[in-house]
This record gives C-alpha cells, sequence and structure tokens, in this order.
C-alpha cells in the first residue's frame, strides 16, 4: 500500500518544472542561485523587450492584429513574473504545506483501507489537474515551434525557402536589416523557443498548486466527516468525546 501513494511520484512533473525553473522552495538559495535566475530569467526579459518593442512598431502602423497577437505574450511576462515573486516571497509557506502534504501521505498508509482510499483519490485528483494544465501549456508551447517548421518546410519543398521565426516580429533596424541571415535566424528562433519554454515550466510550478492543496484539504475534511459521522456508532472502539476531541484536532491542523 505505501508503495501507491507518494508525493515526489505521483506530482513528479510539476516538481520537475519547479526545480528546472529554480523555484522549488528547497532548492538552495544561494550565489549560485542567484546567477542561474540572473541567466535565466534575463534571457526571458530579452525576449520580452523584443516583443514589447515589436507591438509599439505595430501600433505605430496600425497592424493591430499582429500587435494583438505579440501584446498577449507580453503580458505572459508580467503574469510569470508574477508567479516568481509569489513563489519567492512565500516560499517558506509553499515549503511548509508540502511538508504537510508529506507527512498526511506517509500517514494515510497506517489508516484503515477505506481511510486511504479517500487520500488517494484526491491525490490522484491533483495528479489529473496538473494532466490538464501540462496538456493545455504543451499544446500552446508546441504550436509555435511547428507552426514555424511546417511554413520552412512548405517554402523549401517549393524551391523558395525562407526563414520563419518562432513570432512575427519586427525587430529593431539593427536586426531587422539582417533577419533574413541564418545566424539572426539561429538567434531569433532559440531565444523565443526558450521564452516559450520557460513560460511552460513557470505554469506548471504554481498553476496547478493552489488546487492540489485545495483537493488535498477536501480529502482530509472527508476524513474528519467519516469520523465524526461515526462518534455515536457502535463501530467505533473510543468514546465519542475523544472521537470528537481528534475530529476537532484534525479539523484545527487543516485550517490553520
Amino acid at each position: 500500500m505505501s508503495s501507491s501513494i507518494n508525493f515526489e511520484r505521483i506530482f513528479k512533473i510539476m516538481l520537475f518544472a519547479m526545480k528546472a525553473s529554480r523555484l522549488h522552495p528547497n532548492v538552495p538559495r544561494n550565489f549560485k542561485w542567484i546567477c542561474q535566475i540572473c541567466c535565466l530569467y534575463g534571457l526571458f526579459t530579452f525576449a520580452f523587450l523584443l516583443l514589447s518593442y515589436s507591438t509599439f512598431h505595430d501600433i505605430a502602423n496600425k497592424d493591430f492584429s499582429r500587435a494583438s497577437a505579440n501584446g498577449c505574450l507580453c503580458l505572459n511576462f508580467f503574469v510569470i513574473t508574477m508567479f516568481y515573486c509569489v513563489l519567492v516571497c512565500y516560499r517558506s509557506n509553499f515549503s511548509d504545506m508540502i511538508d504537510e502534504m508529506k507527512a498526511d501521505f506517509v500517514r494515510a498508509r497506517y489508516l484503515p483501507r477505506d481511510d486511504y482510499d479517500i487520500v488517494v483519490k484526491y491525490a490522484k485528483k491533483g495528479k489529473d489537474v496538473i494532466n490538464i494544465w501540462l496538456s493545455i501549456s504543451g499544446c500552446v508551447t508546441v504550436l509555435f515551434p511547428l507552426k514555424a517548421i511546417i511554413l520552412m518546410m512548405y517554402t523549401g519543398v517549393n524551391g523558395r525557402f525562407q526563414y520563419y521565426s518562432l513570432y512575427e516580429v519586427t525587430f529593431p533596424d539593427v536586426i531587422e536589416s539582417r533577419k533574413d541571415t541564418f545566424e539572426v535566424f539561429l538567434f531569433s528562433f532559440s531565444l523565443f523557443l526558450f521564452f516559450d519554454v520557460y513560460a511552460l515550466f513557470m505554469y506548471m510550478s504554481i498553476s496547478p498548486l493552489g488546487a492540489i492543496f485545495m483537493l488535498h484539504s477536501c480529502g482530509q475534511l472527508e476524513l474528519v466527516r467519516k469520523r465524526v459521522l461515526k462518534t455515536f456508532s457502535k463501530e467505533s472502539d473510543i468514546t465519542p468525546i475523544e472521537n470528537l476531541k481528534i475530529a476537532a484536532i484534525h479539523l484545527q491542523k487543516i485550517y490553520r
């Protein structure tokens, strides 16, 4: 039974994203971490600045369709920056909640089978939330590079090969004049691909967390409800007062 409920195994996709983006609560906050964050977020910010330049350029040229598309990508930067701030500023809170869930999973191994099944049921629902987020975010992430690759293959087959970046952007003049060269194409494609993947990792790091914690709390509340219902049952092997005391302590722990 112990092998079927393990926090690290059930939520491994989310935890991998948190570790890859260096925002897992257990990642040591030292000089190495600062350098890693500066490199990752520096590239992410640079891609945002290029997208912002293109957005304002398109607005000036009244190309509102392309400006809207790039503007939506820019909004991602602000959303992810908010996620980043939340994970860093409330690191200890997230760490405590994760540790509490791990402890609940360990305690669940020694519960009666029907109580254990309740904990597993809500853990699996949390895993389903991660899979839904992965499906949505993954499809969006793959869409842009796939479109660029298909367009390049199409133009190559038709004998008029052309480079396509992930996003339709207008670069500053010094880059725009050379954007059809292989070097600039490789640079822009790699940079925006990083922007794409980094956004995926950030969404996967924090977006499912709230739902996972709430679902786990729902499972714990269901255990409390079962205990209260059994208070005056003949099946209970402890006194009603003691049973209610245990339920109250459990309830207090959930809501603290």
